[in-house]
């Protein structure tokens, strides 16, 4: 989790539940019911394409490499 406020705490618990113990649970802001609050359009193009850059390099499924809600 971030501390700079972008991630919303109340949602931790459903990540949790999510999680078993040899399995991985990423946050993604670009995956539906995912979002980002007050971006400006930049900061989400920005965002958005290093994410679409690294999974094509790596040859990654994950949508959102850049998220720290882990």
């Amino acid at each position: 989790m971030d501390a700079d406020g972008s991630h919303q705490p109340e949602q931790l618990a459903a990540l949790l539940d999510a999680a078993a113990p040899d399995v991985l649970v990423l946050g993604s802001r670009w995956v539906p019911g995912g979002g980002t609050r007050d971006w400006p359009w930049h900061r989400q193009l920005l965002s958005r394409s290093a994410s679409w850059y690294s999974r094509t390099l790596l040859g990654l499924r994950t949508r959102d490499l850049t998220a720290g809600y882990r």
